[in-house]
């Protein structure tokens, strides 16, 4: 009889035991989801940036270094024929490419770059001049395509970059696509660029996003407020001089392609802006970007990439690139 119940015991036991799995990897997923959660919570704007360069690997581009002065550049690049150079905006990283990046690998060779002091580009510390992202953009162009030039397309600081560049090594530039670009440093009118609380990196989101874009939670905010603190852009700020804006004699000696792309939206660089950028250089064409703020990359990619089917020569173009997503 006690070997009988026994035996039931025991049964029972061993019957019951993936009942006792099922209960612990369940509290496990639970705690990893709750660890997830905190995570996000306190890192909402870094979880993002992470996903963002995590699709550019995931795109098939190959990511390389180029030694530059101050340090590394950290770039990607992928697909075949003429070379197209991304630029991001300041306090910004590759990844702000990445919901177009594969598409422009479809129409062109494309190469993509975290600007020096950004994302995981050199120099981690000090200020950042004009300089600097003008010497580390030459150093990626003549390790790329040494011999053919090139068309640069920058969004704001990046556009910036591009100007300089282009005004500096005219004879290495195809074509300028700028996105809401700068040419000197913008009029602000009391908006910070690097706020100090929720309520100035509200008024920076709003006067970035399109009008129907959602308010973001107070917890990005304030992460938002920590990411911008710590990152490049008061760096940026404090290493631009007056010299860094573009002379109207400057503007005016650039003889290729200017595409302008313009995201009506934008508070920090109203259409008005670029249309005034437009009418100073030579060989400028002005596209407005409907329902699109200051970042069209991000904000509205599939315009965009209408527009480069259009802006691209179709000598270039690869057959797909009627699919574009």
């Amino acid at each position: 009889m006690a070997k009988s119940v026994g035996r039931r015991t025991q049964d029972a036991g061993h019957r019951s035991s993936p009942l006792k799995w099922a209960f612990a990897l369940a509290a496990l997923a639970l705690l990893a989801a709750a660890g997830g959660v905190s995570i996000f919570y306190f890192n909402p704007v870094g979880i993002g940036m992470l996903l963002a360069r995590q699709g550019l690997d995931r795109s098939g581009l190959e990511r390389r270094l180029v030694e530059v002065p101050r340090g590394r550049v950290v770039y990607w690049t992928g697909g075949l024929g003429e070379p197209v150079v991304l630029l991001h905006g300041m306090g910004n990283q590759a990844g702000s490419w990445t919901k177009m990046a594969a598409d422009i690998a479809v129409l062109s060779r494309v190469v993509l770059l975290d600007l020096p002091g950004h994302g995981d580009s050199d120099p981690t510390v000090g200020p950042l001049t004009m300089d600097d992202m003008v010497v580390g953009l030459a150093a990626l162009v003549d390790k790329e395509s040494p011999e053919e030039p090139v068309t640069l397309m920058g969004n704001a600081l990046g556009g910036w970059v591009a100007l300089r560049y282009a005004v500096a090594h005219p004879q290495r530039v195809r074509r300028l696509i700028l996105l809401n670009a700068f040419a000197s440093s913008p009029p602000l009118d009391g908006l910070e660029l690097v706020p100090e609380d929720r309520e100035q990196a509200l008024a920076l989101v709003h006067a970035m996003s399109p009008r129907n874009a959602t308010v973001p939670a107070g917890f990005v905010l304030d992460d938002l407020v920590d990411k911008i603190t710590h990152g490049a852009s008061p760096r940026m700020l404090r290493g631009l001089r007056p010299g860094d804006a573009l002379s109207d004699a400057e503007l005016a000696s650039l003889q290729i392609p200017v595409e302008l792309l313009w995201g009506t939206e934008d508070d920090i660089l109203p259409l008005a802006y670029g249309q005034a950028l437009a009418q100073r250089l030579p060989q400028a064409r002005l596209f407005a970007l409907e329902n699109c703020g200051h970042i069209p990359q991000q904000q509205c990619p599939r315009e965009v990439l209408k527009r480069l089917v259009e802006i691209i020569p179709p000598t270039t173009l690869d057959p797909r690139a009627s699919g574009t997503r």
